[in-house]
């Protein structure tokens, strides 16, 4: 369960579009919310007239901050921090959830430095890559950010995973997500359809037909399909609670492309969050990339990231 939550603002509607759902999250599980801002100070401060704008600012800055918490505190009940950082900004944020002990960081994938990267922004981008705590993502436009969201609270959620053991620590995160709305987890692998090798049929057909072990063998995907499934089951047990409080599904879908495959099984369900990790690349600072990046220009749907301890080869 969630007891600190950070939010990070930048005074635009967009931005904001994050406090409905936080808010929801931090009521249901009784966490304190803390709102961030990052100050951009006016440059050349040495001149005087520069030194009080940007001072100007600063205060107008903490103003707005408490202003949108004491709506938040008189509309949900709940406990509301605020706090004014110095950038860089996704360190900054990432400090303030450090510091607050945030066990969750809620954004929007859209603020004031607009779409730099195609759906995500930087500083989402940069935020995921420096917080040592999950990032819950939605994404928005300017126009959208106008609007009050629908309450966010998450009753089917998907995790992708690979069989090996990065993927998995995103776990934790989706079902105290879950908890608060009896959420299903639905743990997915995309396995790739494989080739029977040329003549192999042929050859056993030759003796006679081939024998169940040997169907099996010239049917590769249907083993890795098989090979999954024991996966999936074994990492139910692992993973999710044994005591039968969680419900839970594991799908195995074949496609030549596991992002591809994860939003062709995306058309067909009624998953509304998307859980998994993400992993940094050596000498980029780009970390949202691969199928995360794929899953948030392909679907509507806010994706729970948290980065992967283990790094890529180049």
């Amino acid at each position: 369960m969630f007891r600190s939550l950070l939010v990070p603002l930048d005074g635009s509607s967009a931005a904001e579009a994050a406090l409905h759902g936080a808010a929801e999250i931090a009521r249901r599980s009784r966490a304190t919310l803390h709102l961030v801002r990052v100050h951009r100070p006016v440059r050349r401060a040495e001149i005087t007239e520069l030194a009080l704008y940007s001072d100007r600012l600063f205060a107008d800055e903490v103003n707005y901050l408490r202003g949108v918490a004491a709506r938040l505190e008189s509309r949900w009940g709940i406990s509301v921090s605020v706090a004014v950082e110095d950038e860089p900004v996704a360190p900054a944020i990432a400090a303030r959830a450090t510091a607050v002990g945030a066990d969750l960081i809620v954004m929007t994938t859209h603020g004031r430095t607009g779409f730099r990267r195609a759906w995500i922004g930087s500083v989402a981008d940069d935020v995921v890559r420096h917080a040592a705590v999950p990032v819950l993502l939605s994404r928005v436009s300017p126009e959208e950010g106008a609007s009050e969201p629908a309450e966010q609270l998450f009753r089917d959620i998907l995790v992708p995973l690979d069989g090996t053991a990065a993927p998995e620590s995103i776990v934790p995160a989706a079902l105290a997500l879950g908890a608060l709305a009896d959420a299903c987890i639905t743990l997915l692998r995309v396995v790739e359809p494989a080739m029977v090798p040329a003549g192999a049929s042929s050859m056993l057909l030759a003796d006679g037909g081939p024998s169940p072990a040997q169907a099996m063998d010239l049917d590769p995907a249907r083993h890795e399909s098989e090979a999954a499934r024991r996966y999936l089951d074994d990492a139910v047990t692992r993973l999710l609670p044994r005591d039968g409080s969680v419900r839970a599904r594991s799908v195995v879908v074949v496609h030549e492309d596991p992002a591809e495959g994860v939003l062709e099984h995306l058309r067909g369900s009624s998953h509304d969050l998307i859980a998994m990790t993400t992993r940094a690349r050596p000498f980029s600072r780009m970390i949202i990339g691969g199928m995360a990046d794929a899953l948030l220009r392909g679907t509507r749907l806010p994706i729970l990231l948290r980065k992967s301890s283990h790094v890529d080869a180049a």
